[in-house]
């Protein structure tokens, strides 16, 4: 199949050939029906270990399904003390790694329960004031089906989310291709936080609509040279340039390489693929070796890191999304390897799971790295709690946050600290101590004896 870069002179458009709109995804393994377990009871000291172990072991399991379950109550629960303590950002940030936590086919009706209501309306009353439909209506979603039919709180959001669809229909403005666009946008931000397989058939169909327009669009301007409006042309073009890269992207934040593939390939988008990027995911695809993924992981977090330089334009979500899915399968391939660990712990600290980067980063260290891994990896660590540090003035939840990753952080601590070490690392043990008893200090409390630091750091 011929595919063909895409560039822009002035206002013309390549010429392509159109597609049709992508059938639903195949079926695929139903985690679901293995949710017979009760759900895992997993405390606040537990958290960053079972976290952990989902992130090493994918493999379907009844117990793996009841950890799950149990993991995402408590991120949910730690998200709602944000949400508490005025931190609307914070908690929809942990709210949508958690979500991340939880892949195709992989949700159970127990997943969520009472105490996940204080985060869900956090993170709707985020993404509402954001203008995010996608995300505004997946998380109403999961949060009616915890309210009662005929109380109070489901009736107000019952409301809301009548009030939101009026709202969605009376601004479908503008020509069609603008009109596509707003909702293959709306589309794949709800399937990257809704892990059901009717949230990602809608995105897929959405985004090859839009391409398969873009394309219609691009073929009259070269038989007739007319120009379309400027709205539509600027829509057009950001389809062309991003549609495939789009595609991929909401199989790949479920680790699903074969299926980006396959969806890109049945669609206009197989069409306006670069031959590089194809040639890395159909690697992942077909040889599906760690360093298939941990190219193919490069090529996302490349383009995340230089904005000005990525062709395809995606959304910061959608390519963040993309990130997390194929650095968590390079991971799960060779966890050894610090290039991809750093950018996954990177990943956990900016979405709302910072006590699991020690864990993760502990992994690719290894038992005697050399002091400029351990420093990179104490690094990382030092900017998580440093965060946790800014925010305590005015945000008591920090502080719990911290002495979680602190705690995680034992076994980069007991390497830091061996003689060897002393005096070649640009951000030491000592350093990471210093800065927790900063934060204990700070909170007002006295528990700081375990993080002071120690003669020989």
């Amino acid at each position: 199949m011929r595919r063909v870069a895409i560039t822009l002179a002035g206002s013309a458009l390549v010429a392509l050939t159109a597609g049709c709109p992508a059938p639903p995804p195949k079926p695929a393994t139903d985690v679901a029906a293995q949710a017979a377990l009760p759900v895992a009871n997993v405390s606040e000291e537990a958290f960053a270990g079972a976290v952990h172990r989902l992130l090493r072991d994918g493999v379907p399991t009844r117990e793996r399904s009841a950890l799950l379950a149990g993991v995402i109550r408590r991120q949910l629960a730690f998200a709602g003390e944000a949400f508490a303590g005025g931190d609307s950002a914070r908690c929809a940030r942990a709210v949508v790694g958690g979500m991340y936590l939880v892949r195709l086919d992989e949700g159970r009706a127990d997943m969520l329960d009472a105490t996940s209501t204080a985060a869900l309306t956090g993170a709707i009353e985020h993404f509402s004031a954001r203008g995010d439909e996608g995300r505004t209506l997946a998380f109403s979603h999961m949060q009616r089906q915890l309210l009662a039919p005929t109380s109070r709180e489901g009736q107000r959001l019952d409301e809301h989310l009548a009030a939101l669809s009026r709202w969605i229909e009376d601004t479908r403005t503008g020509g069609p291709m603008k009109i596509l666009s707003g909702e293959e946008r709306r589309a794949v931000a709800q399937a990257l936080v809704d892990p059901s397989r009717e949230s990602l058939a809608k995105a897929e169909l959405a985004i090859s609509k839009s391409v398969t327009l873009a394309v219609e669009i691009n073929l009259e301007f070269q038989q007739t040279r007319q120009l379309p409006s400027r709205d539509e042309a600027i829509e057009a073009f950001s389809s062309l340039q991003a549609g495939a890269y789009m595609m991929a992207a909401i199989y790949l934040r479920h680790g699903l390489a074969l299926e980006a593939l396959e969806a890109i390939e049945r669609s206009p988008a197989g069409r306006i693929t670069r031959p590089s990027f194809f040639a890395k995911l159909r690697a992942a695809a077909i040889d599906n070796g760690p360093e298939d993924w941990r190219v193919l992981t490069g090529e996302f977090a490349r383009a995340r890191i230089e904005e000005e330089e990525n062709e395809a334009r995606l959304d910061p979500e959608v390519l963040a999304a993309a990130v997390w899915g194929v650095a968590l399968e390079a991971y799960r391939r060779d966890p050894t390897n610090l290039a991809v660990a750093h950018i996954l712990a990177t990943h956990l600290v900016e979405h709302g799971l910072p006590e699991i980067a020690p864990l993760v980063l502990a992994d690719a260290v290894g038992s005697t790295p050399r002091a400029a891994i351990l420093s990179t990896a104490l690094e990382v660590v030092v900017a998580a709690l440093a965060r946790e540090h800014a925010a305590i003035a005015e945000r008591n939840f920090a502080v719990a946050s911290a002495r979680r990753i602190f705690a995680a952080s034992s076994a980069l601590l007991a390497l830091a600290s061996q003689p060897a070490y002393q005096g070649k690392l640009r951000t030491s043990a000592a350093d990471l101590r210093r800065l927790m008893a900063n934060i204990e200090l700070k909170s007002g409390e006295h528990g700081i004896a375990s993080s002071r630091p120690r003669p020989g750091d």
